[in-house]
């Protein structure tokens, strides 16, 4: 821990103080720095992540003020802090950070420094945050565009197959040409149909929980 700026030799005597957090979010540790209300540098401290919410909960404010960055397993570290009384939480977008970052800090601070200070000048651009439920359902939907691409993969690399070996099925995709393609017998072959079924039938029940998930959702 590094204490920035002692202010009669303790920043904790500072507990009525309105602060800000800047994270710097990594899987195993992430880096935090506390800001005053008036832009002073409280604190730099690399935690473990699992200990973030804990950190900013035992921290002397009565408001506190955290920005976090944007990664793939933000939602539950997000949930946790939003439980801590007296505290807002913003999640910066990071496409746009980096650029006014850069037009406002003409020197090296750390990334972590400069998401709390854009916090405190009321410059982050946030990302929104949906909750569980609208984060189910968007999940849903890209586990179906996903599994669509992969059927469209497959499909090609059946027909291309076919070409390079010279071998001509009308409708290779239809019930008739599928039996087809499995009585030629050929592994390379067989693998790829075999994994389309199993897409298909896939795609089949996401299209299912997808009709059931905009049925049960009122404002779908």
């Amino acid at each position: 821990m590094r204490e920035l700026n002692r202010r009669k030799g303790n920043v904790y005597s500072m507990a009525s103080k309105e602060v800000y957090f800047g994270v710097g979010v990594h899987e195993r540790e992430s880096q935090v720095a506390v800001l005053g209300k008036d832009g002073t540098a409280l604190l730099e401290k690399r935690l473990p992540t699992g200990k973030l919410s804990e950190f900013v909960s035992k921290f002397p404010a009565e408001e506190k003020h955290v920005a976090i960055e944007s990664v793939g397993f933000i939602k539950p570290i997000y949930e946790d802090l939003r439980r801590i009384p007296s505290c807002s939480v913003s999640v910066a977008n990071p496409s746009k950070v980096k650029l006014i970052a850069e037009s406002k800090t003409k020197n090296d601070r750390s990334d972590s420094f400069i998401l709390g200070d854009l916090l405190r000048t009321n410059y982050l651009p946030e990302s929104y945050m949906a909750d569980g439920s609208t984060m189910e359902k968007r999940y849903l939907v890209k586990d179906r565009v996903n599994y669509g691409l992969r059927r469209a993969q497959l499909k090609t690399s059946i027909s291309w197959m076919l070409k390079r070996k010279g071998i001509k099925i009308k409708a290779p995709f239809t019930e008739k040409g599928r039996e087809e393609l499995k009585k030629l017998g050929l592994r390379e072959l067989d693998i790829r149909v075999r994994d389309l079924e199993l897409t298909e039938s896939l795609i089949k029940e996401l299209d299912a929980d997808i009709v059931l998930a905009v049925m049960s959702d009122k404002n779908a």
